[in-house]
């Protein structure tokens, strides 16, 4: 992993929250990503891998040519949506053997891929985005998921309308008979959550227009509500469904392809209503992991603390602002009632 990649970014931390996980997208970097270059967290300074290897060498259970135990180890997965993930997750790892923990990481290409490496056991958690979130849950049947933690960042995730200002709408009905631009397809925060809320208050526009890149990343890379953007800036669409923070991102010429001024000049968030938060990522196991396995993790993810500068760095690695939060369901109410009426749509095969 280059170095240039870890160099800390001047974005206020509102722009950086994954809930975030996104990078021009969902974690606000300005050097090595997958879109135009930014990396996914900004870390408070450049991290020794040296010290690093050090801690693995006096913690971890690793030994040359031989494959650990399953059974005494923690083996989390999570979705490698920009070249960064490797990093944080080398870091959690770093400080999981620190504390005793017999932990390693597995990367994946997609979300779909990782809900099935977890019901089928190969992982024992899975970082999970809000869609692979639901998904778990749903294909579980009676081997139940059961959610451990997420980030005080991943709580209450908002997403916008916006319009051209000579669309004239004064409220979200003004886009009925229009053309929405969206973000890919599997993104809650750009697609699934505000069409399922515009559905739900029986706003139906003219047209749908998914900008689907980077499918099977649920919108973790935010490529596409960056085409969205786009979109309505040339003309091509009326109004955009955008994470509040892309739209806070764009607008403040932190978004490389979208040029702020021109931005505010031509596009505002539609007034009055909007669509409501959601959660966004939780940690997920089975409910029949062996307990000592779901103890060690939640005890050692709980015991971070933003005081402590080893912990820190680790944390504001993943984009927290304050600390882990315990799990809670409540906030999918929405993308749950999405994902069935997808799942049961005639062409869902």
């Amino acid at each position: 992993m280059q170095r240039q990649m870890f160099r800390r970014t001047n974005a206020p931390r509102a722009y950086r929250t994954h809930a975030g996980r996104i990078t021009e997208g969902r974690n606000g970097h300005t050097t090595t990503s997958i879109i135009l270059g930014a990396p996914v967290a900004p870390l408070p300074k450049v991290y020794n891998f040296m010290r690093g290897a050090r801690c693995l060498r006096s913690s971890s259970s690793w030994a040359f040519l031989r494959p650990p135990s399953r059974e005494k180890q923690v083996l989390l997965g999570a979705v490698a949506y920009d070249p960064a993930v490797s990093a944080i997750w080398e870091r959690m790892r770093v400080y999981m053997l620190e504390v005793g923990v017999n932990f390693d990481f597995a990367l994946f290409t997609n979300y779909e891929q990782q809900v099935g490496a977890l019901l089928d056991g190969t992982i024992d958690i899975a970082w999970n985005g809000p869609v692979a979130h639901v998904l778990a849950s749903r294909l579980a049947g009676s081997t139940s998921v059961v959610a451990l933690g997420m980030r005080d960042v991943d709580r209450d995730f908002a997403s916008l309308c916006v319009a051209r200002r000579d669309a004239n709408c004064d409220n979200v009905r003004g886009l009925e008979g229009l053309v929405v631009a969206t973000g890919a397809s599997d993104s809650p925060q750009s697609h699934i959550v505000p069409l399922q809320w515009l559905s739900d208050i029986g706003v139906h526009p003219a047209e749908i227009l998914p900008f689907d890149l980077d499918l099977g990343k649920h919108g973790d890379t935010a490529r596409g509500e960056v085409e969205a953007l786009n979109a309505v800036m040339c003309g091509r669409a009326d109004a955009a469904l955008v994470s509040e923070m892309m739209w806070q991102r764009a607008m403040s010429n932190a978004l490389p392809s979208i040029d702020g001024a021109a931005l505010d000049a031509n596009v505002a968030v539609i007034p009055g209503e909007g669509p409501p938060p959601f959660d966004n990522c939780q940690f997920d196991a089975l409910a029949t992991l062996p307990t000592w396995k779901t103890d060690a993790f939640t005890k050692a993810l709980f015991a971070m603390d933003m005081a402590n500068p080893e912990h820190a760095e680790a944390m504001e690695l993943e984009m927290i602002e304050e600390r882990w939060m315990p799990p809670r369901e409540q906030g999918y109410a929405l993308l749950e009632r999405a994902l069935e009426k997808r799942l049961a749509s005639p062409g869902f095969k």
